[in-house]
């Protein structure tokens, strides 16, 4: 065990699935929080990029081992289609989870499932607009971390939500 696994540090990774899903990797320092990373989900012509994820989840994977020398935990949103849905949309929805899923199961790693309802209780979101307030309450260097990555232009909702999707467990 490491100094660091001792002081209760490492680095959590929140994935909201989905085409307009997002990736958050954040830094746990004890009870405080600071996002590391933030990613859209990869698309190339309106579908997953699987080489992007598989790269993406690997890159950082490696560098929370080598670099970083944290522990790292992976924490996925465990959604279902919604029954009004029309058969193309859930099966696309379903298509892309599953992609998703096999991406991971191929590095290896091993996503803890959470559902929405889980996380959004654990910070008290009655709607969803509230998502990118609480989670610039409770995460530290948001805004520094939006404005050195050139790809991202403001803080979205899904990418809100990814970031309390990753840290939910450990509040």
């Amino acid at each position: 065990m490491t100094e660091k696994t001792i002081h209760n540090e490492m680095l959590l990774c929140g994935i909201d699935p989905g085409k307009e899903g997002a990736i958050a990797y954040v830094i746990k320092h004890g009870k405080r929080f600071s996002l590391y990373r933030l990613f859209n989900m990869p698309k190339t012509k309106g579908d997953y990029d699987t080489y992007a994820l598989f790269t993406t989840f690997l890159r950082h994977k490696v560098a929370a081992e080598n670099e970083l020398e944290l522990p790292i935990r992976h924490t996925l949103e465990k959604v279902n289609v919604h029954v009004r849905s029309g058969r193309k949309a859930a099966f696309g929805f379903g298509y892309g989870y599953g992609l998703l899923k096999g991406v991971l199961g191929s590095i290896p790693i091993n996503a803890d499932p959470v559902r929405p309802g889980e996380w959004k209780k654990t910070f008290n979101i009655k709607k969803k607009e509230d998502a990118k307030k609480i989670a610039r309450r409770e995460v530290d260097d948001i805004d520094r971390v939006i404005q050195e990555d050139k790809r991202l232009r403001s803080l979205r909702l899904d990418q809100a939500e990814a970031i309390l999707i990753a840290i939910s467990k450990y509040k």
